[in-house]
């Protein structure tokens, strides 16, 4: 079978690679037929995201059809549509045991610490697949695990409905993170630079956009809330100075979502947070619930992705796919049919 495989930093190439088959009684083969980036992977490529071997096959977001399944198997069966959960976690870890799979001590990706997605035939636990609705298309099929992280972010934080919300940073996940807090029945406040993502994120009912190159959004969200702030921001970049921007947003007793991933040091003001009652709320990954509920909510159409996808390329064009997706100003997301 054909794979795509980082061999070193920027480089990529097709492979190929023996026929995985089932041999573990919990095994589940997975034909993937659809695949899709996301910016981890591109950190990944550019090696800013160490992986643990070169080669590697890369890509940690894929659907497929079950083709094989081993004896003790019970949630999937030959033919099933399937969403492939890529979180690796052991089960036996205080944190698993508690029900913090994605918090696993030993816990891992696959495409970074395991061979990834990008390959026509993989094998994976029977805990890592989910059943897929046959009103699915399967190119959409993949953007449900990135909304799967965004479902356990949303489970971190109260929302009720009539809360005023604001979301910093309206990529892929910003405009899913907006769109689950007007599910919820907020009134949703998007921040953003640049005009096509605030103009997208218009056309998908948020409510405000504001561009923070024009202006400091801090006083027209605290004119939106009669001067006191909102009840949730949540910080959807992955930059640092955003926290101390999503802090002063906030009411008394308001909470920051930080779902934006970065290394980098932050700093913010200590008593601006006690004199508040802030609550600071981090978020990582998700659990086997979240894609459950995340697979729900695209399927009854609550929430359309289908405006995330920039363009499908087929398996051969995967090279191609890449370079497209390094130009941020094209893509939201590339999508891979396999």
């Amino acid at each position: 079978m054909k794979a795509v495989v980082l061999t070193q930093k920027n480089a990529v190439e097709f492979s190929e690679l023996p026929d995985p088959q089932t041999k573990n009684p919990e095994d589940v083969k997975v034909q993937l037929n659809a695949v899709s980036l996301c910016e981890t992977d591109a950190k990944i490529l550019d090696g800013s995201i160490p992986t643990k071997k070169h080669p590697i096959v890369i890509g940690h977001e894929g659907a497929g059809v079950v083709v094989d399944v081993g004896k003790d198997v019970k949630n999937t069966a030959r033919g099933d549509k399937v969403l492939i959960d890529p979180n690796i976690y052991d089960t036996t870890c205080y944190a698993c045991r508690d029900g913090f799979s994605n918090l696993c001590l030993s816990g891992g990706l696959m495409g970074r610490e395991v061979d990834g997605v990008f390959q026509q035939f993989m094998i994976v636990p029977s805990r890592n697949v989910f059943l897929l609705p046959r009103n699915i298309p399967a190119e959409v099929a993949p953007l449900i695990q990135p909304f799967s992280t965004v479902v356990h972010g949303h489970r971190q934080v109260q929302i009720n409905p009539g809360d005023v919300v604001v979301v910093l940073g309206l990529g892929v996940v910003g405009l899913m993170l907006a769109q689950l807090a007007k599910l919820r029945g907020a009134k949703v406040v998007g921040v953003d630079i640049v005009p096509a993502k605030l103009e997208l994120a218009r056309k998908l009912g948020i409510d405000v956009t504001l561009n923070s190159l024009e202006a400091d959004p801090e006083p027209e969200v605290r004119s939106l809330t009669d001067g006191h702030g909102v009840d949730v921001a949540i910080e959807a970049a992955g930059v640092p100075d955003l926290i101390r921007k999503a802090m002063q947003m906030l009411r008394r007793k308001g909470t920051l979502l930080q779902f934006g991933i970065s290394p980098k040091e932050v700093t913010y003001n200590m008593y601006d947070a006690y004199m508040k009652e802030l609550v600071i709320q981090a978020t990582r990954s998700s659990l086997p619930q979240d894609f459950e509920d995340a697979i729900r909510i695209v399927s009854q159409g609550k929430i359309d992705l289908n405006y995330q996808i920039s363009k499908v390329f087929k398996f051969e064009e995967a090279k191609e796919a890449i370079n497209f997706f390094h130009d941020r100003a094209k893509a939201l997301k590339v999508i891979i049919k396999t």
